[in-house]
């Protein structure tokens, strides 16, 4: 219609990789501000129960250990502070490795889909 305002764009819906959050927990940079662009409503982070245990299973790297304690924080702690932010999801299904595998070049990977965000925490981190 003319003169009506334009609609809104949705947040962008991200899934992570582990090593991006490890980057903006730990780092400035631009994972940091994919983090703060959550923190702002810019961006939808999504997350799996299996995903946040690989985080708190990465930040327990000995070569993270003097960063987090620099901060004055703790493994569990920052680990938390980004389940504030995700939405928690369940695969609809989880698709098997096969060790020792090579990859096709051309053939594509079937993509695994997601159910309905099962819990939507508070924003605002402690």
């Amino acid at each position: 219609m003319p003169g009506s305002a334009p609609q809104p764009q949705p947040p962008l819906r991200l899934v992570l990789d582990t090593n991006v959050v490890v980057a903006g927990l730990l780092w400035n940079g631009p994972p940091r501000r994919l983090l703060q662009a959550t923190i702002d409503g810019e961006v939808d982070l999504f997350s799996s129960a299996v995903l946040l245990g690989e985080l708190a299973n990465t930040l327990g790297y000995t070569k993270f250990t003097k960063r987090i304690e620099s901060f004055g924080t703790s493994i569990a702690a920052l680990a938390a502070q980004y389940a504030a932010l995700v939405s928690l999801v369940a695969p609809a299904s989880v698709l098997r490795v096969v060790a020792n595998r090579r990859a096709v070049p051309g053939r594509k990977t079937p993509r695994t889909r997601l159910h309905a965000p099962v819990h939507h925490p508070h924003r605002d981190l402690p």
